[in-house]
């Protein structure tokens, strides 16, 4: 991310757009500001920032002469003396392997980006809030869906058992015109 990017921030409540969006979504648009950054292949990819962490950032940029970083430098986590920048990813795994966590990898990126994924296809979202999501995770929706696929055997039982589970019990009325994920029962009641 660049300091131009960052002076660019934006948020998105003030958008024309905003007065089509429920009043929940506008509650949510008034906390977070936005940032879009070049990623992979040209791809401009959204950062969302908290009140807390855009004050934590405008910080840092207002300190850059004290942290010896080169009026020349265009990027915001900026290495002192240098040209370059620091990788978040570099971050990430430096400190998810000093932190003492079990499982360092769970904390990376990739990982995270995988698990909202695969999260994201439990919801069952639409094609066009399927297609909102991995553009937002800098993903075509391609990648998407070849890369983080929820494991079928995972997804079949989760999902087909509950028309089994109905029929078994003689409740097939609640499936009448239902999708899987429509589709409520009780796994308490009957003979399971």
């Amino acid at each position: 991310m660049t300091v131009d990017n960052f002076r660019a921030i934006a948020n998105p409540a003030e958008s024309e757009v905003s007065q089509h969006l429920s009043p929940l979504e506008k509650q949510l648009c008034r906390s977070p500001s936005r940032v879009e950054v070049v990623g992979k292949r040209g791809n401009h990819v959204p950062i969302l920032f908290t009140a807390d962490f855009r004050g934590a950032v405008n910080l840092l940029v207002s300190k850059r002469k004290e942290g010896n970083v080169l009026e020349s430098n265009p990027h915001v986590f900026a290495q002192p003396k240098s040209e370059s920048h620091l990788r978040g990813s570099d971050v990430m795994k430096k400190y998810a392997s000093e932190c003492g966590v079990q499982c360092p990898q769970a904390l990376r990126g990739t990982a995270l980006r995988k698990h909202v994924a695969i999260i994201s296809q439990v919801l069952n979202l639409r094609e066009n809030e399927l297609d909102l999501l991995a553009q937002f995770m800098g993903h075509n929706i391609k990648v998407h869906r070849e890369f983080y696929r929820l494991p079928s055997d995972i997804l079949q039982t989760a999902k087909v058992s509950k028309i089994l589970w109905a029929m078994e019990n003689g409740q097939q009325q609640l499936l009448t015109g239902k999708s899987l994920d429509e589709i409520t029962v009780d796994v308490h009641e009957g003979n399971h």
